[in-house]
């Protein structure tokens, strides 16, 4: 049965392919040969196929043996890997990443960012906030997120205790309810009509308001890494 197989023996079975030999596997993983031969026979058990040729003089590889050799020096390595890990882990504790980003950010390029970040680092556990104006600044100065994406000429809480990185411009489209009044006489208005409903002002100084949004104005947001 698959339950039954050791890692102990599929080391043995690559040892045995690596030396070409049970005896010079038994060498190498400095064990008696009758030990190499009860693990290999054991091996073959559990996984109901035969590894080697037991004809031949050298320890050649049946069919089955060939197919197998990938996944067993696989799994051997994964193994490694996760030994390694968690020794990590144990010394510094597990990793983790603390972001924190403004709504205004772009849901579907966060996304991909986030899912870029999974596979390159699958083990890291990544908390997310989402934030408004001084939002995630403040919660990287308290120490609660590694890093924050914020909006650009927000007025900065500290401005000497973080480094900033500019990281784009991204595109708002205002837009309201069609059975609003405002949208019936649209022509009347221009951005600037808004200005005193704002509370973010863009690197081209427009301003974009907070509430109903109009389908014809566009102004362009500037974000930054905090």
């Amino acid at each position: 049965m698959l339950d039954s197989v050791t890692i102990n023996q599929l080391r043995t079975f690559v040892a045995v392919c690596e030396e070409g030999s049970f005896s010079g596997a038994a060498k190498k993983l400095m064990r008696a040969q009758s030990a190499v031969s009860h693990a290999i026979s054991a091996l073959e058990q559990a996984l109901d196929v035969a590894l080697f040729d037991r004809d031949a003089r050298r320890a050649e590889l049946s069919a089955a043996g060939r197919n197998l050799l990938p996944d067993a020096r696989s799994v051997i390595a994964r193994t490694e890997e996760m030994k390694t890990r968690a020794s990590a882990i144990a010394r510094f504790g597990a990793p983790q990443l603390s972001i924190a980003a403004d709504v205004y950010f772009p849901r579907p390029h966060l996304i991909a960012c986030l899912q870029s970040l999974q596979t390159l680092s699958p083990m890291v556990a990544v908390s997310l906030r989402m934030t408004t104006m001084q939002g995630g600044e403040a919660l990287v100065l308290d120490g609660v997120c590694s890093m924050a994406i914020s909006i650009a000429d927000v007025p900065e809480l500290n401005p000497d205790a973080i480094e900033r990185h500019w990281l784009g411009e991204t595109s708002m489209v205002t837009v309201c309810a069609p059975t609003h009044p405002w949208p019936q006489h649209a022509h009347q208005f221009q951005p600037t009509n808004s200005a005193g409903m704002c509370s973010l002002s863009s690197p081209t100084t427009a301003r974009t308001p907070t509430r109903p949004k109009w389908p014809w104005s566009e102004s362009a947001s500037g974000m930054s890494t905090t």
